[in-house]
């Protein structure tokens, strides 16, 4: 029994990459045929609708949008019948100007794959792999992914944004030290996958505003410590009470078994290509209650 706890957490990790292999084509596909950036914006839509606007075949765009429901990239109305892709999910998969697109970032992994026959072939001779047996999808996936960044940097560099961005990169130096987050986990632990969580999150962060912040759950499975694999889902402020910004999130893990779950807190500036390149977050553990 001892030796099956190790086996047992190491196949749900190579599931999960299982899984996030077979993800990969589907958001490629999406970006090429143009279903994210159709959906951006759009509200909810049928899959018929979908594909009016896109011109493609309505069969295999209702199996692409039950896979992407599947996987939490869009949303469903199981009482509608239509999908919907969030706004901040469209920043992520549709829009190219934003600083969080990663369409190239997908591209460019697709295209590695395609590469692989040639970095097998090195393997076993021991030569390397010629930049032109690289898939073209290597190079445009690059481009994409960085150009997003180059042009924020070339818009930095003119006019006073270096300087607001300096100034802001110093208040949270000498004022986020004082920031602190308690959570709570309101509902029992996860038995079986889709089975809904609560949590609730106060953070005291005086002299920041609850639109300068991101606050976001974070849980993995206990087996990885909220240290490796991690599932994000955000938190919606609720109230304002003694100080403290209250948020809440409420939804269905997409693991199950023993979970381990978190609440991070960071300041957010539209200047960051990453939000993390502010070099501040504030964690809590979340429990359950009692």
């Amino acid at each position: 029994m001892a030796q099956q706890q190790p086996a047992r957490a190491f196949i749900e990790r190579a599931f999960d990459d299982f899984v996030a292999a077979m993800s990969l084509p589907m958001v490629v596909l999406g970006d090429r045929l143009g279903l994210y950036k159709a959906m951006a914006g759009a509200g909810p839509l049928t899959s018929a609708e979908l594909a009016a606007r896109t011109g493609t075949a309505e069969r295999y765009v209702r199996e692409w949008l039950s896979q992407q429901a599947a996987g939490g990239y869009v949303a469903y109305d199981g009482a509608t019948g239509r999908f919907a892709l969030p706004d901040e999910h469209a920043a992520v998969l549709a829009d190219e100007t934003s600083p969080m697109f990663l369409g190239g970032a997908f591209q460019l992994a697709f295209g590695y794959a395609h590469s692989a026959r040639h970095v097998q072939h090195a393997f076993r001779t021991g030569t390397g792999v010629a930049y032109d047996h690289q898939d073209q999808d290597v190079f445009t996936g690059v481009e994409r992914f960085y150009l997003p960044a180059s042009r924020r940097e070339q818009a930095l560099r003119s006019g006073d944004a270096a300087r607001r961005l300096a100034e802001w990169r110093d208040r949270v130096r000498t004022r986020w030290g004082d920031v602190r987050v308690e959570a709570r986990l309101e509902s029992s632990e996860v038995e079986a996958s889709g089975d809904p969580v609560e949590v609730v999150a106060r953070v005291k962060a005086p002299g920041w505003k609850a639109d300068e912040l991101a606050v976001e759950v974070v849980y993995s499975r206990a087996s990885d410590a909220l240290e490796h694999r991690l599932r994000v889902e955000p938190m919606l402020l609720e109230a304002e009470e003694d100080g403290f910004h209250v948020y809440r999130a409420r939804f269905a893990p997409k693991l199950s078994g023993r979970l381990a779950y978190g609440v991070r807190a960071y300041p957010v500036n539209d200047a960051l290509h990453h939000a993390p390149d502010a070099h501040a977050v504030t964690w809590a553990s979340a429990r359950p209650m009692g």
